[in-house]
């Protein structure tokens, strides 16, 4: 039988699952706007790190130059050794008869 208390039962039960709904869809629209947030996130984490990898990259070329920089700074260095060597004996020898 549909008595008057069971009509406003069902109504009572089917605006409890109406506020169930619009409480699930309030979460789930919650989740779709931070989903997407952290979605913008990962694109701006990924571009950051590729960066990172190409500065890393310049970083070591600029390594390599200085230590080939190194190197030849290091030859010069001998060579004005050798040569001020050099001069000093030419000198020792040389002086005296001029």
């Amino acid at each position: 039988m549909n008595t008057t208390n069971d009509k406003i039962e069902i109504i009572n039960l089917i605006e409890q699952q109406s506020n169930r709904i619009n409480r699930l869809e309030d979460k789930f629209n919650e989740f779709q706007y931070v989903h997407s947030k952290l979605n913008k996130h990962d694109e701006t984490l990924i571009l950051h790190d590729q960066r990172m990898q190409t500065i890393m990259k310049k970083l070591l070329e600029l390594h390599t130059d200085l230590q080939n920089l190194a190197s030849v700074k290091q030859h010069i260095m001998t060579a004005c050794a050798a040569l001020g060597g050099a001069m000093a004996t030419w000198l020792i020898h040389f002086l005296p008869h001029l």
